[in-house]
């Protein structure tokens, strides 16, 4: 059971204190943590719309039996793409999440050539007000021209968009036919402050680190819906093909976060 369903029944509920206490389930009330290693098969896990030709394969997953891919196209703009949503977003109603962790493995087949502009989009968090499916902020891994993974945030009601290199270390390429293992770390900035955190890791190793970012302006907006994408933002990649694997989404470091199927609901008395 949801919370707002939960609240919407405690209120019927207060009518008739005098003879009933109504339970409401214990329930995760961001719905996270969550993850996916397409262990049926298929996007079953994935609650929210699908596009373009997504695959499955028992071929070398990182775990399970299962791993995704999809074939890309030369001289197009591809996108395939599976949603996931979470927090408030208006499909599920939960509650809002301003700060969050995903972790994935990808793997891109040897000669692939990534777009030269805009790079080529792996996975995208976006955001929006909770009370309709419109976008308008997003961060987002992306792969630019040198191979070099990177992020992006944007603001899509003005059509803006603000890359962020790695600024640790060396700079890590793809490992082509190899798993690499991407976390993202995302902390949304105080509505009307520029005080947001962005942090990238490759395969355990901290590769990009950016504060003081102004991530959605003086809104108030959460992120709430994930996005596996195989976009290219740009007409110049190759033919090529792109897998994934084992993704996790969670409030806290996915190092200390169990990822087991959760327990029952627990019933409490309000």
């Amino acid at each position: 059971m949801s919370k707002p369903i939960c609240n919407r029944l405690f209120k019927l509920g207060l009518i008739f204190t005098t003879l009933i206490v109504l339970p409401c389930l214990s329930y995760a009330e961001t719905g996270l943590p969550w993850s996916s290693s397409f262990e049926n098969g298929d996007n079953s896990e994935w609650n929210g719309f699908t596009r373009g030709t997504v695959s499955y394969t028992r071929q070398n997953p990182v775990d399970g039996a299962y791993a995704a891919y999809t074939t890309l196209v030369a001289n197009t703009l591809n996108n395939n793409y599976l949603e996931h949503y979470f927090g408030d977003h208006v499909r599920i109603g939960l509650e809002k999440v301003e700060e969050v962790y995903l972790e994935f493995s990808s793997k891109f087949e040897q000669g692939y050539t990534f777009p030269e502009r805009q790079g080529h989009k792996l996975a995208l968090i976006n955001l929006t007000d909770g009370n309709t499916t419109d976008r308008r902020y997003q961060v987002y891994i992306v792969v630019d021209g040198n191979n070099q993974y990177a992020i992006t945030y944007s603001d899509i009601g003005d059509w803006t968009f603000r890359g962020l290199d790695q600024n640790v270390g060396t700079r890590e390429t793809v490992r082509f036919d190899q798993w690499d293992r991407l976390k993202m770390y995302v902390r949304l900035n105080t509505p009307g402050s520029s005080d947001g955190i962005v942090r990238m890791w490759i395969n355990g190793e901290l590769k990009l680190d950016h504060s003081g970012l102004n991530l959605r302006e003086n809104t108030d907006f959460g992120m709430n819906k994930l996005i596996l994408s195989s976009y290219t933002a740009h007409e110049s990649g190759s033919n090529g093909v792109q897998w994934y694997d084992h993704w996790l989404l969670s409030e806290t470091d996915p190092v200390a976060v169990d990822i087991s199927p959760p327990s029952p609901p627990i019933l409490q008395s309000n």
